[in-house]
């Protein structure tokens, strides 16, 4: 039986187009070029082992931290079909958590101060536990922290990998390409009428 859905943040709660990448080339940076350093960045960032990405990216474009964070407004911002569902879920019972690669306190930039809690039972990026997702460590802390087994999860990612990672444990998945396909492959799992994998 489904108890929880677990939901990554990039490219399913905040759409694909909406990211890192996306204020950076706002502010006049060259993604392609600047690829290796901002991957460092960010890969260092999603392990917790530096806590002021924002403020290297800023100062690699030559522009202050306060002009990266307004970029960032402009740019980021939630599925608003996404996150009215999840309270659809919630209210049904079924548990949420979203479960996140990003670096040390990120999700409480990404949320005014009481969505998080609004949306999920649980929350918590790589960098603020050392875990990364397709880790299956990640996925089996999640459902821990959830009360629940990882059979009794449903990992929805927009990465392929991320979903096979929760899958191998034992969770079942949903790999998001859309909204309307996410909700129909959910609900058909939550029905009982869907290969767990799909």
């Amino acid at each position: 039986m489904i108890r929880a859905i677990i939901f990554d943040y990039f490219g399913v709660v905040r759409p694909e187009g909406a990211g890192l990448r996306s204020i950076y080339r706002y502010l006049g940076g060259d993604v392609q070029k600047d690829e290796p350093f901002i991957a460092d960045v960010t890969t260092a960032a999603n392990y917790g082992f530096i806590t002021d990405a924002e403020e290297q990216l800023a100062q690699h474009l030559g522009i202050s931290v306060d002009q990266w964070n307004t970029a960032a407004k402009i740019i980021q911002r939630k599925d608003p079909a996404v996150v009215d569902y999840i309270l659809e879920l919630r209210a049904r019972g079924l548990k949420t958590g979203l479960l996140s690669n990003a670096g040390k306190n990120m999700l409480s930039k990404y949320f005014a101060p009481d969505d998080l809690h609004t949306y999920f039972d649980y929350f918590v990026s790589s960098g603020d536990v050392g875990l990364i997702k397709p880790e299956a460590a990640f996925y089996r802390f999640m459902a821990e922290k959830l009360g629940v087994t990882p059979e009794e999860c449903v990992m929805v990612d927009d990465r392929e990998e991320f979903v096979v990672g929760a899958t191998s444990i034992g969770m079942q998945g949903v790999h998001y390409q859309h909204f309307d396909q996410f909700k129909r492959d959910l609900e058909a799992l939550l029905a009982g009428v869907a290969d767990k994998n799909s």
